[in-house]
């Protein structure tokens, strides 16, 4: 398997005019759209409890991967990111992951309350599917919306102005906050957070290439 290429934007200001471009070359290397937005509705307490199992697992192999960084970190890291010693840092990312799972069964609580519910029919618009996430792209905590459409379903209009546009809007009915594109693997390769006019993208080296000749000031991350 061909090792991928992560890269985010450099600079904020030149996207403007690479716009037009940059969702040319998303279409292209995409099957789905992405969009995410809160969920503010009711939320049956299955798929809850199921959303956040899924959370504490995710918080529990980050801490063990953290927790062995920290047992073999360098002093010069350790200077660079500001922590005293080694036993500073594991307990940091310790108390961090104590902290992000009480978060995290807070959504329980907050919605044990909501019941099966009706949504909006998104299926007109060309939706495949809904998921739920806690948290976005780029926000954490917050329970989330993940909605995959048909690439085809959506106006890129304003994106093609600017493509960190927001709020995102669907014939005036609804409204997104970030979109990300999916690739015919099934990867999210895209992935964008609009009020902080960002992008990662996960690459192969064929695409890299390609993104290159777009002219986006950019870092591999």
């Amino acid at each position: 398997m061909n090792q991928m290429i992560v890269i985010a934007n450099k600079n904020k200001k030149d996207i403007s005019c690479k716009s037009r471009e940059l969702v040319a070359f998303c279409l292209k290397s995409s099957k789905e759209v992405v969009l995410t937005r809160r969920h503010t509705g009711p939320m049956p307490a299955d798929i809850l409890r199921e959303l956040v199992d899924k959370e504490l697992e995710e918080i529990e192999e980050r801490s063990a991967k953290q927790i062995l960084f920290s047992e073999t970190v360098s002093k010069k890291e350790l200077k660079r990111i500001q922590m005293k010693d080694r036993s500073t840092l594991k307990k940091y990312f310790i108390n961090q992951a104590k902290e992000e799972k009480y978060v995290a069964r807070q959504y329980i609580r907050q919605y044990e309350d909501g019941y099966d519910h009706l949504e909006e029919d998104l299926k007109p618009y060309g939706l495949i599917k809904r998921d739920y996430k806690l948290g976005s792209f780029f926000t954490w905590p917050g329970v989330w919306d993940i909605c995959f459409f048909k690439k085809d379903s959506i106006d890129y209009g304003e994106f093609e102005l600017y493509f960190f546009t927001y709020p995102i809007q669907i014939e005036d009915d609804y409204e997104f906050e970030d979109i990300g594109f999916k690739s015919e693997s099934g990867l999210i390769w895209l992935k964008t957070c609009s009020h902080e006019n960002y992008f990662e993208m996960e690459l192969t080296q064929k695409q890299y290439e390609s993104f290159k000749k777009i002219g986006i000031a950019h870092e591999i991350l």
